[in-house]
């Protein structure tokens, strides 16, 4: 005689709603920010054993990559779309005067490559012409 009852199975598919989290932060946002907790430590344990004075500018000098970090990851990074922070610095270094300067120097590209200018050629690839 069976006593269980029969329960009709159901998916619940939790593995792809499931979200892991650490500290509050999701994924891609936890590597950058124990990153810099972790050079922050040592920079404590550095400028802590090497000098003398006051303590105060020290630990705030210290600290200073873990508080970039987390501002940075917390309003560019955490909760937005994939390429929200590419997205913002496009948008100040186009559309807000004299930002452009500071976030793009003049003749270099975000990847550090040198702009093309109007007279340089067109780099060769392999393999392509062009029927112009």
């Amino acid at each position: 005689m069976d006593l269980e009852p029969t329960l009709p199975l159901t998916a619940t598919h939790a593995g792809r709603e499931a979200k892991g989290t650490i500290l509050g932060l999701e994924g891609r946002c936890i590597v950058p920010v124990l990153f810099a907790v972790v050079v922050s430590v040592l920079l404590l344990i550095l400028l802590v054993t090497g000098s003398s004075g006051a303590l105060g500018p020290r630990l705030t000098l210290a600290l200073s990559p873990t508080a970039a970090t987390i501002a940075y990851v917390g309003l560019l990074v955490h909760r937005r779309p994939p390429h929200y922070a590419r997205d913002v610095r496009l948008y100040w270094r186009t559309r807000v005067p004299l930002a452009g300067l500071v976030l793009a120097p003049q003749g270099l590209a975000f990847n550090g490559l040198p702009r093309r200018g109007k007279g340089m050629a067109r780099p060769r690839v392999a393999g392509y012409e062009r029927n112009s």
